[in-house]
């Protein structure tokens, strides 16, 4: 989705890639412009290769992505609840381990 945003933002801001078309020396023209005609370009190719033919809205982007970084957000806290309990878990099985190998060696001594 951030590349997506990313792509968006470049496609639709440069101005550049019309003037091109229309400028009287466009060697010169593209390699005065070089950086933003590279965005554009990257921008066509990416949406070229994902089958985007039309363009989403900025808007709507950022909606998906606030969305998206809350669902990411309850996911992670999920996510920490269920480590911390694994820890947990992980230190009971320890103890009980540590304590049959005590109870053995108390056994053996006898």
């Amino acid at each position: 989705n951030k590349e997506l945003r990313y792509h968006v933002a470049a496609y639709a801001s440069t101005k550049i890639a019309q003037q091109l078309k229309t400028a009287k020396r466009p060697a010169a023209f593209e390699e005065q412009h070089r950086a933003e005609l590279t965005a554009y370009r990257a921008a066509a190719a990416y949406f070229k290769a994902n089958d985007i033919t039309k363009l989403p809205s900025p808007k709507k982007l950022e909606v998906e992505y606030a969305q998206l970084a809350s669902e990411k957000a309850k996911f992670y806290e999920q996510y920490k609840e269920i480590k911390e309990e694994l820890l947990k878990l992980k230190t009971a099985k320890q103890n009980v381990a540590s304590f049959f190998r005590e109870k053995e060696q108390t056994q053996q001594e006898r």
